[in-house]
């Protein structure tokens, strides 16, 4: 099996009547046609690869899911336009599902953003298994929520892992947002609160990933790359389709702010795993405060 991780679209409307939203979007809309016509369409030749997408598919879907209809189209048709894509697999971010209620914003995780997310788009978790590699997709967003969303996913996940160990597969886990910054029970606090899960949440997905099965970690939110290795797990940060972002006033100081690369995964004879980054058409833009 081949995949490769994309995140962060923020695709929205191009209304004219609309121009602090118009510009930005259609330049996502404009970069996800790039990617797939000089991104995925460069990636090695051979069997096709597994596209993730870690969220934020929409810019605004959190409160206007009419945004959805045109994204779930694109990517619904993807493995039919791209041959180098066997199939897509979603799950949302704060800006489709809503924020972490710890995250100190208005824009909080509901049922209501929930059912609009599944309407347009399916489940808000997948799972799918070959080659000895099992990939999981969680909705980050619903982690410390509370709502039974949170519990039902955490039972799911549990199980989920289970079947791996017992399958004896290895498992790369793919959410929105990343479970920690800088170590695994650092405490934040201020602007940091916006980007994981609270602790008790955190703690408690990460005591579940503890497991030698568990091979990596990936998510988005942060707009940028990075790689670091815990223990036997390798948590990876993929960056941003939509190409910008700002200085460390606002997105975690860490990774590569102005490097876009698409992250691959592939088994390998044997049973293992290659981890890798393919080159991108893409390049971001870092805006400074």
């Amino acid at each position: 099996m081949r995949v490769v991780q994309i995140s962060d679209l923020h695709l929205g409307h191009e209304d004219p009547t609309d121009p602090d939203h118009a510009a930005p979007n259609r330049l996502a809309w404009a970069h996800l046609e790039r990617l797939v016509t000089g991104g995925f369409d460069a990636l090695p030749a051979g069997e096709p690869w597994r596209v993730v997408v870690t969220g934020d598919l929409a810019d605004l879907g959190f409160r206007d899911p009419t945004e959805y209809p045109r994204i779930a189209a694109f990517f619904r048709g993807l493995p039919t336009r791209s041959a180098a894509v066997a199939s897509v697999h979603l799950v949302p971010g704060n800006h489709d599902a809503g924020n972490f209620p710890s995250s100190l914003t208005d824009w909080p995780v509901n049922a209501d953003r929930l059912a609009a997310w599944a309407e347009a788009f399916g489940p808000d978790r997948f799972s799918f298994a070959a080659d000895g590699l099992r990939l999981l997709g969680c909705n980050s967003q619903v982690w410390g929520s509370g709502l039974a969303a949170e519990a039902e996913q955490e039972a799911w996940l549990r199980e989920e892992l289970d079947q791996a160990e017992r399958a004896g597969e290895k498992v790369a886990l793919f959410q929105h947002a990343p479970l920690f910054l800088r170590e695994p029970d650092e405490r934040r606090t201020g602007r940091e609160l916006y980007w994981c899960p609270e602790p008790a949440a955190r703690d408690r997905v990460l005591a579940l990933l503890d497991r030698p099965c568990v091979a990596a970690v990936c998510n988005g939110h942060v707009h940028r790359w990075r790689e670091r290795r815990v223990g036997p797990t390798l948590f990876r940060w993929c960056p941003a389709v939509s190409g910008t972002h700002t200085d460390a006033d606002y997105f975690p100081g860490d990774g590569e702010p102005h490097l876009h690369v698409l992250p691959t995964i592939e088994t390998t004879p044997g049973g293992g795993l290659r981890f890798g980054h393919a080159s991108s058409p893409l390049v971001t833009t870092v805006r400074y405060a």
